[in-house]
């Protein structure tokens, strides 16, 4: 059991699946989707027209193989979240003022500021110097010593959790256009009224024109359609090529390759149902807000002991940050160079 588990959180299974996936997505590009058998027997041939619908190439997007790779990406995210969280819950919300002065010497990055002052001078200045670099402290005052805990930029440990689950927003969007929603494109005659599929009402389309430029080339189509629900006209607008009219959900593009030959009474309409689409264009931006906290938001946690020394504190500062090492020496510099600008003698690493 501990192996599947193991397998289904790796990474190097979500990197296999986003493979295939990239994979077939390239193939349902270059692959024209939703042919008539006989059009892509004419471009391919019937031998690799019958390996190309064999594997579900002319609807790579329904097919039951990509389906199955986005399921198990969600599975591989959902394992994934359940091995993370807790350790990142533990290191976000976690405060340790129980230590002392040998526990920060183990630290890679520390120091140690021998202070010309006494206690109550010392932590007030470290308290200061770290307040103002926004940091969020706890103290603890014992036997005479005394622990402080600092921490800044805990949201930074949240920044994958935000990623993955933005990946579920958007596979859950995709899903539900792919089982709910629908695209295709529905031929017109002015006056006709049409039937629109899943939609329960009609549309007619009042008027059909092309305009051209000087040089007799195309410069835009324009339809002007009239949406029809129980006997009622409900809605009319002119549609060109992308400035498209939506009714119900349905969206309703005018198509920009039509025969002008045709074009007096004849327009073709792309329409298209996706009840998913906000759900992953939420998911996008959730997903560039995890993206951007992982990057430039780090989490930076300083312990601080200061023991008493005959007449002086010792100061002893030792850090560590989930990234960006270097930054965290710079600020623990500065944070040195602002004791010692006061009382601190120097430093010793």
């Amino acid at each position: 059991m501990r192996k599947i588990y193991n397998f289904l959180s790796s990474v190097k299974l979500a990197v296999a699946i986003f493979f295939l996936l990239a994979s077939g997505s390239i193939a349902g590009t270059l692959i024209e989707q939703g042919l008539s058998p006989e059009e892509y027997i004419t471009r391919f041939g019937e031998k690799w027209y019958r390996w190309i619908q064999t594997i579900r190439l002319t609807d790579v997007y329904h097919s039951w193989w990509f389906s199955s790779l986005l399921v198990l990406l969600a599975v591989n995210l959902a394992v994934c979240l359940s091995k993370r969280v807790p350790a990142i819950w533990r290191a976000y919300s976690s405060v340790d003022c129980d230590f002392t002065h040998n526990l920060v010497l183990n630290f890679r990055h520390h120091t140690l500021i021998p202070f010309q002052g006494d206690m109550e001078d010392a932590k007030r200045k470290v308290e200061s110097s770290l307040k103002g670099r926004k940091y969020k402290l706890w103290r603890e005052d014992n036997h005479g010593k005394i622990a402080i805990f600092a921490t800044k930029g805990a949201i930074g440990r949240l920044g994958p959790v935000i990623s993955h689950v933005s990946i579920f927003l958007i596979l859950i969007g995709a899903a539900l256009s792919s089982a709910i929603g629908f695209r295709g494109f529905l031929p017109v005659y002015e006056g006709v009224p049409v039937n629109v599929p899943e939609g329960n009402f009609t549309i007619v389309l009042d008027k059909f024109w092309i305009d051209y430029y000087e040089n007799g080339k195309v410069k835009d189509y324009f339809s002007t359609i009239t949406v029809i629900d129980n006997g009622k006209s409900v809605l009319k607008k002119t549609i060109q090529v992308n400035d498209p009219l939506q009714y119900k959900g349905i969206w309703f593009y005018q198509n920009g390759n039509i025969d002008p030959d045709t074009a007096p009474q004849y327009s073709e309409l792309q329409i298209a149902k996706d009840p998913g689409v906000n759900i992953v264009w939420a998911g996008s931006g959730l997903l560039m807000v995890g993206l951007l906290i992982s990057f430039f938001i780090f989490h930076r946690r300083l312990w601080i002991s200061i023991v008493p020394s005959e007449n002086r504190a010792l100061i002893y500062i030792g850090g560590i940050s989930n990234k960006d090492t270097t930054g965290l020496e710079t600020e623990m510099d500065r944070l040195i160079n602002d004791i010692q600008s006061v009382g601190g003698l120097r430093g010793a690493n």
